[in-house]
């Protein structure tokens, strides 16, 4: 089992399409990696700092963002090491970040911004 942080807005869009095609967690999240990953655009995690056998790259914990929805997914241990390397490849700091970001650019497609 994966934990996703999800944020609510985005969360309330995959619940849409979820009930619109059946989907599962783990089919939506996985076809929106499949569909996005060539082109996705994820914020990278920091450089590595200095030159002993750690990063030295840690910061304070931030506090729990309440805008924010845990979501739980059923994946085989293949698909997990798939998404570990695409962030990995990626740069992202979390698996998270990672599937929050193909889910975003997914469901833009779906749900286009309102005009403001």
């Amino acid at each position: 089992m994966v934990q996703v942080y999800v944020p609510k807005d985005l969360r309330v869009h995959m619940l849409e399409i979820q009930q619109e095609e059946g989907w599962s967690n783990a089919e939506l999240i996985l076809g929106a990696i499949e569909e996005t990953h060539e082109g996705l655009a994820v914020a990278g995690r920091g450089e590595r700092a200095g030159s002993g056998l750690f990063s030295r790259s840690y910061r304070p914990r931030k506090p729990g963002n309440e805008d924010v929805i845990q979501v739980g997914v059923r994946l085989l241990d293949s698909d997990i090491a798939q998404i570990d390397r695409l962030v990995s490849t990626a740069h992202t700091g979390s698996r998270s970040a990672y599937i929050v970001a193909a889910l975003r650019a997914f469901l833009a497609n779906r749900f286009p911004p309102e005009d403001q």
